[in-house]
């Protein structure tokens, strides 16, 4: 179970949830209803964005190994939709959250990703899905990759199908042994 996702976000932001002391309780609460209801099957994954773990912020919102069953990262290359925004592989959109996860022994996921085609360069978004298979392989606590297939609600285009390459690509992602 994936609750309250992104829970990072500024006050300004349209998930804004409230401060870390008030996300942790609201979490820990959760968790302890489950638990109360035997529902110990449920697994708890946990997942701010991946770029709030650069600055910290993202820490500042963690439960807790004793509550936490997976620990995930949400992130995306942005470009070319979002202005100002600059062509990111996928390792760099991971590492800070691989970097602080990994060492807690949980199981880590890739719980949002997703990348758009570059008008400039046709080949691009196939080339970023191979890099991000050759990154996963050298980085074995990632146990899954949840690829975000569609338009976001702001228009990014980040549905596979947008060429043949992208397809292909993804495909031999996906049927990678990893581990």
């Amino acid at each position: 179970m994936r609750f309250a996702y992104e829970m990072d976000q500024p006050k300004s932001g349209p998930r804004y949830l409230g401060s870390p002391s008030d996300f942790i309780a609201a979490w820990r609460h959760v968790y302890a209803v489950f638990q109360a209801r035997g529902a110990t099957n449920a697994k708890f994954v946990w997942a701010p964005i991946a770029a709030n773990f650069k600055n910290g912020v993202a820490q500042s919102f963690y439960p807790g190994n004793r509550y936490v069953d997976w620990i995930g990262a949400d992130g995306y290359n942005w470009y070319p939709g979002q202005a100002g925004s600059k062509w990111t592989p996928f390792g760099d959109i991971f590492s800070a959250f691989y970097a602080w996860a990994a060492p807690r022994g949980k199981a880590l996921i890739v719980a949002e990703t997703g990348v758009q085609e570059d008008p400039a360069d046709p080949a691009r978004k196939a080339a970023w899905f191979a890099d991000a298979a050759a990154w996963i392989h050298s980085h074995t606590a990632i146990r899954a990759v949840s690829y975000f297939d569609g338009v976001s609600p702001k228009g990014y285009d980040f549905r596979l199908d947008s060429s043949d390459a992208s397809v292909a690509a993804w495909r031999a992602m996906a049927v990678e042994t990893y581990g």
